[in-house]
């Protein structure tokens, strides 16, 4: 499992120009953080099989898209809050 900071660390990485908003949500919506943890460790998924010769491309593809579908669950939270 993914610690909470390296959760945190991750989001912040990906969305670079919305730090305080992050930080705030974090802290006060549990959603939030289930939100990033989740996207922390699919993040740290896919890095691994990018990352092996023999990973399933179809188990790339997948993470890829839990990724992706994250990051857009991410934005707008953080966008609800602009």
């Amino acid at each position: 499992m993914t610690s909470a900071r390296a959760a945190a660390t991750s989001v912040l990485e990906r969305f670079l120009g919305d730090s305080h908003v992050i930080v705030q949500l974090y802290q006060d919506n549990d959603d939030f953080r289930e939100l990033c943890d989740h996207f922390a460790e699919c993040h740290e998924v896919l890095s691994r099989l990018r990352d092996s010769t023999k990973a399933d491309p179809a188990r790339v593809k997948e993470y890829e898209t839990l990724t992706t579908e994250l990051e857009q669950e991410i934005r707008a939270a953080i966008d609800a809050v602009r």
